[in-house]
């Protein structure tokens, strides 16, 4: 006790909800509720200090948001918030600097190709088009050749014996055969055979190892990527003051809603809140092989923050002063490893379930990109065919 100060039993009425790390609640088996968390172990020590008794009024609403309680304690009816942080630029009453305030954005952490796709990779829109064009090129030349020396094109039995070339498959004997079989054989090695062994090589390689999308480093990647932000409306003074937020996608739901996708780190959202929330949530991912989320390593805000006080408290003076003295000795990490280990305790907080490398059966996953191949090839086969009988068609033959 400071100066023999005490309070002599002065009851101090607070406001809080279940707000893990910040303040957690907890009913145990015998029906009592426990209360901890950064903020009431603070508290709850000020307390001790100066022989105060506390009292916690906890909000049952679902979709509680720390700001709602500000408004009640400006107005009298509590003393202190005992579950948020504040800081100056909201411009009302707090105590002394707690801790460092820095909010952060969690992304996804890079996710895994679809093995279907990489049949596509290695190949961008300009490749595509020149293989088309390719194609295209050679089938041409050798239907005027066939022009020239019989009369008649063959379009479609050359077509098919360059696209052969290309996936490295058998072309017609009699292309062979022919008085310029040479040229052509050499012709279609080069231009087929040698592209198509290169590409099945590179293909293989990466059939072998597994393929990530490209990490999400900046909020111009969460642009990019199209990544709806979740958060709440009481950090809409935070994003109106960041330069791209407009560009941004961001939904308000309430924070019960939020807690749902964000708690279990649900990979399909991006989202925004203070970095020791995120400590506490990204802990459950601990033993994955992969984690769920991760933080962008510029923070979006950065503050010293504090807890909110009433206008004229009489016993801020002295909690500022108590709040100042932890947090020059540096208490807060030693509050987050109590409350990360109460969490644990009472069920709060749960590891996500422990991933190891093994060897796991083949399902029909596995089997995407073959069965893609096969439909490309008899679609192509069937395209071929009906330009064949087109072509009879017009001609006026027989099929």
């Amino acid at each position: 006790m400071r100066g023999g100060v005490t309070f002599m039993g002065t009851h101090c009425v607070l406001s809080q909800a279940h707000q893990p790390p910040r303040a957690i609640i907890h009913t145990d088996e015998h029906g009592e509720q426990q209360i901890s968390g950064l903020k009431p172990l603070i508290i709850k020590l000020f307390a001790e200090r100066y022989n105060a008794t506390l009292n916690f009024t906890v909000d049952p609403n679902p979709d509680y948001d720390c700001i709602q309680c500000i408004p009640e304690v400006l107005d009298g009816l509590y003393d202190i918030c005992a579950d948020s942080g504040f800081y100056r630029a909201y411009n009302k009453p707090h105590s002394k600097p707690l801790h460092l305030d820095v909010a952060y954005f969690a992304v996804r952490f890079p996710q895994p190709l679809a093995k279907f796709r990489y049949f596509l990779a290695p190949f961008q829109a300009a490749t595509w088009w020149l293989f088309i064009i390719t194609i295209a090129y050679i089938t041409l030349l050798l239907a005027v050749s066939n022009w020239y020396v019989r009369g008649h094109w063959e379009v479609g039995q050359y077509l098919l014996d360059v696209i052969s070339s290309f996936i490295n498959a058998s072309v017609h004997a009699n292309l062979i055969n022919e008085r310029c079989g040479v040229c052509v054989f050499a012709l279609l090695t080069v231009a087929g055979f040698i592209i198509s062994n290169y590409y099945l090589a590179f293909l293989s390689s990466l059939l072998s190892t597994n393929l990530y999308e490209y990490p999400i480093e900046n909020v111009e990647d969460i642009i990019a990527a199209n990544i709806t932000v979740l958060t709440v409306p009481s950090y809409d003074l935070v994003l109106h003051n960041y330069s791209a937020f407009k560009a941004l996608r961001i939904k308000y739901i309430e924070a019960g809603a939020l807690k749902v996708y964000r708690d279990r780190l649900d990979p399909d959202f991006a989202y925004i809140n203070m970095l020791d929330i995120w400590q506490f949530l990204l802990s459950q991912q601990r033993f994955l092989l992969r984690p769920r989320l991760k933080l962008l390593k510029k923070p979006l805000l950065s503050y010293v923050s504090g807890m909110p006080l009433p206008r004229y408290w009489p016993f801020e003076q002295l909690f500022n002063r108590h709040v100042q003295q932890l947090f020059e000795f540096g208490f807060h990490q030693y509050f987050m490893r109590c409350t990360t280990e109460f969490a644990i305790k009472t069920g709060y907080l749960r590891f996500f379930q422990t991933e190891y490398n093994r060897v796991v059966p083949l399902n029909l996953y596995d089997f995407e990109m073959p069965a893609l191949l096969l439909v490309v090839g008899y679609l192509l086969a069937l395209m071929v065919l009906l330009m064949e009988l087109v072509w009879c068609r017009l001609q006026g033959g027989r099929v």
